[in-house]
């Protein structure tokens, strides 16, 4: 059994270490320089931890080896929903969806699916009004086309488990 493993690109990361950098040296400017007000100096005290944390973050996605999703014949599995192996013959749909440029693939569950994830009540609220049904696919950090991952998603839940096997070698004949 082929399993296709899709890990975050270090890109993303690239770019955010880069937006960091000039507004963590603004901060540092503002505080160390002769003629910085108090308003100056606090604002750079702020914005040095806040925007200084982006450096941990961009550095932990860099060099973070783990698989975001996992896709196998039996069904797929994605790190930062919490969830076990989302078997194939439990999802009913999937359609993708982008909330202010983040992308994600939002996967409508059989009647039968348990969720280990408990929402808040006005997280549900929230999250039906962007137009999620709970369960959602992160693709921000994975290099991969959602309109693309959403076909091959529609095509794998209407494939029989014996078939599946080329299909995933048709989409990720690449990987």
């Amino acid at each position: 059994m082929t399993e296709i493993k899709l890990y975050k690109s270090p890109w993303k990361a690239i770019k955010l270490l880069g937006l960091t950098i000039p507004l963590v040296a603004v901060g540092i400017w503002l505080i160390l320089r002769n003629e910085s007000s108090l308003l100056d100096r606090i604002m750079g005290w702020i914005g040095v931890p806040f925007f200084g944390f982006g450096f941990f973050l961009a550095f932990f996605h860099m060099f973070d080896k783990r698989p975001q999703i996992i896709i196998n014949e039996t069904g797929i599995w994605d790190r930062t929903t919490k969830q076990d192996l989302i078997s194939w013959n439990l999802i009913k749909n999937a359609k993708p969806l982008n909330i202010f440029g983040q992308k994600f693939i939002t996967l409508t569950m059989d009647k039968s699916f348990k969720s280990r994830n408990k929402q808040y009540r006005w997280a549900r609220k929230l999250s039906k009004e962007v137009g999620s049904s709970g369960l959602d696919l992160q693709l921000s950090q994975i290099k991969i086309n959602p309109m693309t991952m959403t076909k091959f998603i529609k095509e794998m839940i209407k494939t029989d488990k014996q078939n599946r096997q080329g299909l995933i070698d048709k989409y990720f004949d690449n990987q």
